[in-house]
């Protein structure tokens, strides 16, 4: 099975590489603006759309998408390159290659607005109440997700990550 990591050489795709790797039985492809072997052979911005590292998603079967900027309290002018135009070009991309799953890690502030209020339970059907730019870039991109889902057949996970 071919797997195409996007940041693949940050803390949570370092984890994950190493654990496909020593599972064995991956075809292991690391992308990330940072060059750390094996993790990412050479530097990548997915932010600018480059067919030099489109041609990667070919043949991937899975696409595990954790390349962005990972602080809720970033602001829009490294959301909007890093989270949204990333994220947008890693989905295309996958569609054009016709990868059969895409695995992104979203976040638990889509629900962000929910934190301070002691009567709600969250769960799937509980409405996004994102209160950052972060925030709201992952939840456009689980929208984006369902969208090829629905259009192009693609299983998208949405993985609420949280601490």
């Amino acid at each position: 099975m071919r797997v195409v990591i996007t940041g693949a050489a940050g803390n949570i795709g370092r984890k994950l590489y190493d654990h496909l790797r020593e599972r064995g039985g991956f075809d292991l492809v690391g992308l990330d603006r940072d060059a750390r072997p094996p993790y990412a052979e050479a530097p990548t911005d997915l932010a600018v759309w480059d067919e030099s590292w489109v041609r990667a998603f070919g043949g991937a079967d899975v696409v595990v998408h954790l390349a962005a900027d990972r602080y809720p309290t970033a602001s829009w002018d490294t959301i909007l390159p890093l989270n949204v135009d990333l994220m947008l070009n890693v989905y295309e991309a996958a569609r054009r290659h016709k990868v059969g799953r895409i695995v992104f890690a979203s976040s638990n502030w889509v629900l962000g607005g929910y934190r301070f209020e002691d009567d709600v339970t969250l769960t799937p059907e509980t409405p996004p109440m994102p209160v950052n730019a972060y925030g709201a870039a992952k939840l456009f991109a689980e929208r984006l997700g369902r969208q090829l889902a629905d259009r192009e057949g693609i299983s998208v996970i949405n993985l609420r990550i949280g601490y």
